[in-house]
């Protein structure tokens, strides 16, 4: 039996169920409070309730006459996309995004920055900043709720810092939501990126829900795990649930920059692959890699049928591949869905993964298992990240964020 440590209060209950129905309205757009109240299993008053207040607050709008059950009108309900958005804001190695998103989660407005491996973390935190307040300011008169920023682990949540980021030391420490939060003033929630990517996946892909266990897996230039389990994302003591890139398979492999030998991610990011096409470039002198070996060149090299761009990919699907049965094994999973730049291999890669997964876990799991790559046409880890800043500010932290709304509107008004 699961039973609770803690008991629920008043507050709680109301921010599940007012989470529960932000759920739903993103899930089917429009519906009738009885069409909500059936499909939440809450009493109708408590659905005009929280309906009144999102109304109140300027997050949901009635949006006329609908078609409801056995044939009845009733008045449809949606979130407002019209004056509230909320913002997405990525940090990788190489670069930085940030995207505008409506309440549905939909991308309207994208930014992207590249960084100097010389740069110093403040000094990117800054770049950051002036970058926020662009698209801020390109928002017009939408009302930007809160920021939701995704960073590379290793990221523990407790402390609100990342203890290392592969390859770009000087980040240990810097307090990132706080120094952004400070400076637009406006609420701004950490997020590890894989856990972002799982978020998206789980909220605005309705067919995952029919999963239990589901693994998002963020395959960039680092490597890292989301993990979702009956809706709930797993976390970890510290927050670091899933940082499969500091899994090790070699004990006496390549030396990591957190200590340990032979981490996942030194055999199958794109920094990993990158560096496969340096080394074997002297063999394969008519590639169309001869030139241009970044990973973007290796993607088109992939779509070409280059003899070295395949080669060179399905070694980094079986090494990513050979990494995740350690997940399978510890966490059963129905699906797993491979997302971010490592994704645009396809299904060169897809294939080497599932095989590798295939050749290493008894053939009953592997029956249960599916492995796909993510759907989503945006980056699902900034669609994630601003999914969370969604749920911070709206029913987490309820009172603040009415009160914060109702202000707002005052002031626009005035």
């Amino acid at each position: 039996m699961n039973r609770r440590k803690k008991g629920l209060n008043l507050n709680d209950v109301q921010e599940i169920n007012r989470g529960l129905i932000l759920w739903l309205l993103r899930r089917v757009r429009v519906s009738s409070r009885a069409d909500l109240s059936k499909t939440s299993g809450l009493k109708q008053a408590t659905i005009t309730n929280i309906i009144n207040d999102f109304i109140s607050w300027g997050i949901a709008i009635e949006t006329g006459s609908i078609e409801g059950s056995k044939g009845r009108r009733s008045i449809g309900v949606a979130l407002n996309t019209e004056t509230h958005r909320v913002m997405g804001v990525r940090l990788t190695r190489k670069f930085f995004t940030i995207g505008l998103f409506d309440l549905y989660g939909s991308q309207e407005n994208f930014l992207v920055e590249q960084i100097d491996p010389k740069e110093d973390g403040h000094v990117i935190v800054g770049r950051m900043i002036t970058a926020i307040r662009s698209v801020i300011e390109s928002a017009s008169n939408r009302l930007i709720l809160g920021i939701g920023v995704a960073i590379p682990g290793p990221y523990v949540r407790t402390a609100r810092t990342m203890t290392l980021m592969t390859e770009r030391p000087g980040w240990e420490g810097i307090a990132i939501d706080k120094e952004i939060a400070e400076a637009v003033v406006l609420p701004v929630y950490l997020e590890h990126d894989a856990k972002a990517g799982a978020l998206a996946e789980w909220w605005l892909a309705p067919e995952r829900q029919d999963h239990e266990t589901i693994a998002y897996i963020a395959a960039g230039q680092g490597i890292g795990a989301g993990i979702i389990i009956n809706g709930q994302l797993i976390r970890g003591a510290l927050g670091l649930a899933g940082e499969i890139g500091h899994m090790s398979i070699s004990y006496e492999g390549h030396k990591c920059a957190c200590g340990n030998r032979g981490c996942l991610e030194h055999y199958c990011s794109t920094l990993a692959l990158t560096r496969y096409a340096e080394e074997a470039i002297g063999d394969h002198p008519d590639s169309l890699l001869a030139k241009d070996r970044s990973f973007s060149a290796i993607v088109k090299a992939v779509k070409s049928d280059d003899e070295l761009a395949l080669a060179i990919t399905r070694k980094a699907a079986w090494f990513l591949g050979f990494g995740l049965v350690g997940l399978v094994n510890a966490y059963n999973p129905h699906l797993i869905v491979i997302g971010d730049e490592m994704s645009k291999l396809g299904d060169v890669f897809l294939d080497g993964v599932r095989r590798a997964v295939e050749d290493h876990v008894l053939p009953s799991v592997y029956r249960s298992l599916r492995i796909e790559i993510s759907a989503f046409d945006v980056d699902p880890v900034l669609v994630g990240v601003s999914t969370l800043a969604v749920e911070q500010v709206l029913y987490q932290n309820t009172t603040t964020a009415a009160d914060k709304l109702v202000e707002d509107d005052g002031n626009e008004d005035a």
